[in-house]
């Protein structure tokens, strides 16, 4: 009986050995797509209403400031 609980407790040793470093890996990669899928969600509050007006109001700023550039060939 004694050599039986010997022979459980080096089985649950060397279990938890292998496999805790697989369990962390398994915890992390779940950790990391969670987060991933919340960052996607969240990523179109960040975006414009309306991307096409801060488009158009760098081209009228460049229209102004090209307007304003003097070449001089003197």
């Amino acid at each position: 009986m004694c050599r039986f609980n010997f022979v459980l407790i080096l089985l649950n040793s060397l279990c938890y050995t292998l496999l805790l470093p697989l369990m962390s890996e398994i915890i992390n990669n779940t950790k990391k797509i969670k987060n991933k899928i919340f960052a996607i969600l969240a990523a179109p509050a960040a975006m414009p209403p309306k991307p096409n007006i801060p488009a158009m109001i760098a081209r009228i700023i460049n229209m102004t400031v090209q307007r304003y550039i003097i070449i001089d060939f003197s």
